[in-house]
């Protein structure tokens, strides 16, 4: 998982993962290789708590879609 360019966590599958961040504008992705997800753009107002939800592709057309495109293996969205 990078944060604002940086690795800050290793997620494992069914993994949760918490980290602490100032307040202001960030950016998320997840991934690793060629499975990645989206760059994520998100605000974090103080003492807030911002919560994304992830998964790989469910359905055989996004697996096949993320081949060629492999930032949409992962999709990451806020909570």
């Amino acid at each position: 998982m990078t944060l604002d360019g940086a690795v800050v966590a290793h997620i494992a599958e069914g993994e949760t993962v918490e980290v602490a961040v100032r307040p202001g504008r960030h950016r998320l992705r997840l991934g690793k290789g060629r499975r990645l997800s989206p760059e994520r753009s998100f605000d974090v107002a103080q003492d807030a708590v911002v919560s994304f939800r992830c998964h790989s592709p469910r359905f055989w057309p996004q697996m096949v879609a993320a081949q060629v495109k492999p930032e949409m293996w992962i999709t990451l969205r806020p909570e």
